[in-house]
């Protein structure tokens, strides 16, 4: 599985902005295992069949992309309309882009 994150926006825009680019295949098994998890749990097919809520000053927005097995999804959204099913993939991406930067 691979996926491609970004975060943008946000008060510091510039300063705040993550990208990460991640295949399960460089993880450790245990990484690997836990993010796919996160992954199923979040429910990107449908998350990616909605629609972005209108911008929100000073919010961050978020691009995931994974791509497994010919899928792809890609599913846009903000904190603003963020379903609380996705926070635990976007926190797991967001320490790792933290830590690769």
């Amino acid at each position: 599985m691979k996926i491609e994150f970004s975060r943008s926006g946000g008060f510091a825009a510039a300063a705040m902005r993550q990208s990460l680019e991640i295949d399960t295949a460089d993880l450790t098994k245990k990484e690997a295992e836990d993010l796919v998890s996160l992954v199923s749990k979040a429910d990107l097919a449908n998350l990616a069949k909605k629609e972005p809520g209108p911008p929100q000053p000073d919010a961050f927005h978020y691009r995931i992309r994974v791509s497994d097995q010919g899928l792809n999804h890609i599913a846009s959204t903000s904190d603003a309309d963020m379903p609380a099913s996705l926070q635990p993939l976007i926190d797991w991406l967001s320490d790792r882009a933290s830590r690769n930067s």
